[in-house]
């Protein structure tokens, strides 16, 4: 039996990533909120601007293979 292997650098990748455009009163400004589907109430970043940094893969990652690494970004607040 063959096995796919998809290596994830960012939940951006990830087919349970999704986004949530937050609203401000800056017309210029497009801030996300990211979430992960497959765990509910998993907020990979809160307030996502268009100029920030990927915050990486969080430490609470849901998908069963996953491990974190001593190359994996970590979380903004950590």
């Amino acid at each position: 039996m063959r096995k796919k292997v998809i290596v994830l650098e960012s939940c951006t990748k990830c087919e349970f990533f999704d986004t949530k455009t937050i609203y401000t009163a800056d017309s210029f400004e497009r801030p996300e909120k990211w979430f992960c589907k497959k765990k509910e109430g998993l907020v990979i970043d809160g307030f996502h601007d268009t100029f920030d940094k990927d915050p990486g893969i969080p430490k609470e990652c849901p998908l069963d293979d996953y491990s974190p690494s001593k190359t994996t970004k970590k979380n903004k607040g950590e």
